[in-house]
């Protein structure tokens, strides 16, 4: 019952990452597009760390999708067959999402990137499907 349970919360989460991906991608072109098309002078560093974190922020979205997925489609045996590497990038990626949300609210906020906060959304995700996959019994 109890996997039932945590299951369907996997997909209300799946859903919110759908949201969250729909939502934030094509607000992140736009924003990157709109700021590089700008004649408004920015600081080069400070938005070369935004776009950076972006890209960690995308890449937490798509390693997210990726091991939702595999568990959700293919079971928990098949999310453990995947390389280890996989696991890892993903809590690099969470990690990184972390830091930088940290970093664009107390270093910079008028810098603060579309999709940082976007990563820190998906920790929870991905606690939740790491329990499941690495921490549950097989009944």
């Amino acid at each position: 019952m109890m996997r039932h349970v945590s299951n369907f919360v996997l997909l209300l989460e799946a859903g919110v990452l759908g949201a969250i991906t729909i939502a934030l991608v094509p607000a992140m072109i736009f924003f990157h597009l709109n700021n590089f098309l700008s004649p408004v002078q920015i600081d080069i560093r400070d938005y070369a760390i935004v776009v950076a974190f972006d890209m960690f922020g995308i890449l937490g979205i798509v390693l997210g999708w990726l091991l939702l997925l595999c568990y959700l489609l293919k079971g928990r045996d098949a999310a453990m067959r995947l390389s280890v590497w996989w696991w890892r990038a993903a809590y690099c990626a969470a990690a990184i999402s972390i830091t930088a949300c940290a970093f664009c609210f107390y270093g910079s906020p008028s810098l603060v990137g579309v999709l940082v906060a976007a990563g820190v959304v998906c920790v929870p995700t991905l606690l939740h499907l790491s329990a499941e996959v690495w921490l549950r019994r097989v009944a």
